[in-house]
């Protein structure tokens, strides 16, 4: 499970890291982002912990004014 929090601290950091550092210049007034988790399987209780902190993620940072 140790594991499994530092992935998911690693992944949480990149994803505010790259929300961050997007160009305002780009004009577009939405900002995609994909993931590739595994939500079955073998791996599947380290994919749904990633998959479940990306989308708190990006929602504290829509709540706190977006990018």
């Amino acid at each position: 499970m140790m594991r499994g929090r530092i992935v998911l601290g690693t992944l949480l950091g990149a994803v505010l890291t790259l929300l961050a550092t997007v160009p305002e210049a780009t004009g577009q007034a939405t900002v995609k982002l994909g993931s590739l988790n595994d939500m079955t399987g073998a791996t599947s209780d380290v994919g749904k912990d990633i998959a479940l902190g990306i989308r708190e993620a990006v929602q504290y940072v829509n709540d706190t004014g977006g990018i």
